[in-house]
């Protein structure tokens, strides 16, 4: 037990004068109530870190199908969010290694098995004279070459994707950098028979750190998918210029057509996904998924933007050089 001496002042009592009262307190209940709130609070710790331990622990088995919904706001409860969110983040990348894999093994597969066919009619005798042989052997040559180049895309790919491609970035004029890319697309539009649009508003000296073949690829893939899927009216344009902050440059690449479906916009850029407009298509599927590779490369962004049976637009943000940025 313990005693508490409690002095009160009070006007009743004249000026200076004061009352003394001796409380007996309890000391024990006190503990006994420090206790137990001590023991809540452990409690609850063990418990979540016995949640967090067993998730761990199916996550490092390889088991993502589950989910964690703590409640509160302390930073256990914080902590358990966090790692739930890593866990659909894993899930959304094992899915789409899936994919991936799915994607090579079928896109190596087919002329592989064309190969192979052509090799069995040819050891079956099927070629009854030298001619139809070596039709055959063209064919088996052309799907070689066919493999090779997507087994070449592919190794490229998954440099860009892990970060093992060292780029030598160069600063380059923008400004004339676009112009030769829009007169190349203007001649090219001459000969396959589509309208092309340039509107281009970037002063001379605008400079920008880039790989110059790297970046040319990404307007080959962009205006390739434009002109393959521009439709019946085949318009197609390339716009840029300064951002109001005058520290990024903006562009975009737009065609007329069929567009893209809303379910298939987050997915556009995915390594082997075609939508359905493009399902039939001849190709290996690595076009946009490289683009965004090289663009994220460069610390460079891409966006998409589509309005079905309208128009869809592919739009960069470039940051400028310092020697340029204001």
């Amino acid at each position: 037990m313990g005693l508490l001496v409690l002095e009160l002042r009070s006007p009743f009592f004249g000026q200076g004068h004061s009352v003394q009262f001796l409380v007996l307190i309890p000391v024990s209940a006190i503990f006994i109530a420090a206790s137990l709130i001590s023991w809540f609070i452990i409690k609850s710790i063990r418990k979540s870190l016995r949640i967090l331990k067993n998730a761990t622990r199916r996550v490092a088995e390889g088991d993502l199908d589950f989910s964690l919904a703590p409640g509160g706001r302390d930073d256990f409860a914080s902590l358990m969010r966090s790692f739930d969110q890593m866990r659909i983040r894993l899930k959304d990348e094992y899915s789409r290694r899936s994919r991936f894999l799915m994607g090579v093994s079928h896109d190596l597969k087919t002329p592989l098995s064309s190969i192979t066919g052509y090799l069995d009619a040819l050891s079956d005798g099927m070629a009854s004279n030298p001619e139809q042989a070596a039709k055959f052997m063209a064919i088996m040559r052309e799907k070689a070459a066919q493999l090779e180049q997507r087994i070449s895309h592919l190794i490229e790919y998954v440099k860009m994707e892990t970060g093992q491609w060292q780029l030598p970035l160069e600063e380059t004029d923008a400004s004339s950098f676009l112009k030769q890319i829009v007169q190349c697309y203007r001649e090219e539009s001459e000969f396959l028979s589509y309208n092309f649009f340039a509107d281009i508003r970037v002063p001379d000296q605008t400079m920008f750190l880039m790989d110059r073949e790297l970046v040319t690829r990404v307007f080959e893939n962009l205006m390739h998918n434009a002109v393959r899927y521009s439709g019946e009216e085949k318009k197609i344009s390339i716009s840029a210029e300064i951002a109001s902050d005058s520290s990024k440059l903006s562009m975009a690449i737009e065609n007329t057509g069929p567009g893209i479906q809303e379910q298939d916009l987050p997915l556009i850029f995915e390594p082997f996904y075609r939508g359905n407009a493009s399902r039939n298509q001849k190709g290996f599927g690595l076009g946009l998924a490289s683009v965004r590779a090289i663009i994220d490369a460069h610390g460079w962004t891409i966006t998409v933007s589509s309005k079905p049976g309208e128009k869809t637009a592919f739009s960069l943000t470039i940051p400028l050089a310092a020697a340029t940025a204001v």
